[in-house]
């Protein structure tokens, strides 16, 4: 009897010493969160289209040492690296591999981020991986918004040598008389001294017309703010004037703070009485 509580309690001390659980070891991840300051965003925000916000982070690692960071926006990663910028420089891959003492620990990092060109609601995410594959993540919401373009109806600009009217209010979307006031641009009328008309309009009471530039269409607009920098990354229209074709666009600013972009619909001819005109259509 005593033999057998012998072995018994060896088994028992055997097993005991053998319990895979006395050797496990706590491996501990990332961690990511916000920095709060002034000028930066620390969670969901509402923030004008097409415009850089920033976020300060604090990260550090856990048992093993930082490997990448990430930025995705709802829930890719973003490919376009002009759009986000690490502590002032533009990335060149995303996740971004981190070097050196960036293994340790991010302190104070900056990420700049151009938002979304349209109006609508993204998640965005910025990620920390480390070496054994654990990750932390902080996540916000950005909202954008923006001022969706008005369009005209199509307007008919007359001849300034023929009877009817020939200039255009561009904030009321109103034909007018060329030399009324409220007029911004109008039809030049014929040739000098001549019948034939010219099929030109031209900047009136201080407007200025410019040319688009060659990566934006009048199509293209959706949002006022984009008319004003299709108008600023254009180029003057010589003499203040533009040939009207059925292909014609061009952009217009009054005042330095109203900005107004023109397509050219149609172009009538008339060969004998100076009713000839030009239909266009006008974004604002």
């Amino acid at each position: 009897m005593k033999k057998i509580l012998f072995f018994l309690s060896l088994g028992l001390l055997t097993f005991v010493a053998c319990n895979p659980d006395d050797n496990n070891t706590t491996t501990d991840g990332p961690v990511i969160d916000f920095v709060s300051g002034s000028g930066f965003i620390s969670g969901n925000a509402t923030i004008k289209r097409d415009t850089v916000f920033s976020i300060k982070i604090d990260a550090t690692k856990g048992t093993k040492q930082l490997k990448t960071i990430s930025i995705l926006e709802g829930g890719v990663a973003i490919t376009d690296f002009n759009r986000v910028q690490i502590n002032a420089v533009n990335i060149s891959a995303n996740p971004t591999l981190l070097f050196n003492t960036e293994k340790d620990g991010l302190d104070d990092w900056i990420i700049s981020i151009k938002s979304s060109s349209n109006v609508e609601t993204l998640e965005y995410t910025v990620e920390v991986e480390d070496e054994a594959g654990l990750t932390d993540e902080i996540n916000f919401s950005i909202t954008t918004f923006g001022t969706v373009v008005i369009e005209s109806s199509a307007l008919q600009v007359n001849n300034l040598d023929g009877p009817d009217k020939s200039g255009v209010d561009l904030s009321n979307f109103k034909v007018v008389v060329s030399s009324d006031a409220t007029a911004n641009i109008k039809d030049l009328g014929n040739a000098i001294n001549s019948t034939n008309w010219l099929h030109r309009i031209g900047g009136t009471n201080g407007a200025k017309l410019r040319n688009f530039p060659a990566s934006v269409t009048y199509l293209s607009l959706k949002f006022s703010d984009d008319i004003k920098a299709a108008y600023n990354a254009g180029t003057d229209a010589a003499n203040n004037d533009v040939l009207c074709d059925p292909t014609t666009e061009f952009l217009v600013n009054v005042g330095n703070t109203e900005y107004y972009a023109i397509k050219v619909a149609t172009v009538i001819e008339s060969n004998t009485d100076n009713r000839d005109y030009t239909v266009i259509r006008i974004k604002k």
